[in-house]
């Protein structure tokens, strides 16, 4: 039976470019915390992640997303595309990488915290089978 499931990732920022964004890795091919994601999914994703805002925190009620604080916007995602990329291991994947454009007000934070703290997708645009 196809359910709604809320997808949910968990990624580190890379180093801050001279342009003042953040490259990403948003989601990786392969088992995640919330369900398998195939290299089909990374080559056909691009557009669900483009131009949408990045929180500082995840939804309080997940069934209610569009609740959030705007204010608690931290900056926007662009240039998301599917790339081959590698697992830790060497293991060759399909990623969807981006960048991030932090709001000025977050970029000192994110320059002290940016190896501690994760970026996340949260996705309620997926559907599929629970096995």
């Amino acid at each position: 039976m196809a359910r709604r499931k809320y997808v949910l990732e968990i990624a580190k920022l890379g180093k801050r470019d001279a342009d003042g964004s953040y490259p990403l890795i948003l989601i990786t091919e392969g088992e995640g915390s919330s369900g398998r994601y195939s290299a089909e999914l990374m080559n056909n994703s691009e557009h669900v992640f483009e131009g949408v805002p990045s929180f500082a925190n995840h939804p309080i009620d997940p069934q209610r997303p569009h609740e959030r604080d705007v204010t608690s916007i931290v900056g926007r995602v662009y240039g998301v595309a599917a790339e081959d990329g590698k697992l830790k291991d060497g293991t060759p994947v399909r990623q969807l990488a981006g960048r991030l454009k932090p709001r000025a007000e977050y970029v000192e934070f994110l320059e002290e915290f940016g190896d501690i703290v994760g970026f996340s997708i949260y996705c309620g645009l997926a559907e599929g089978v629970e096995l």
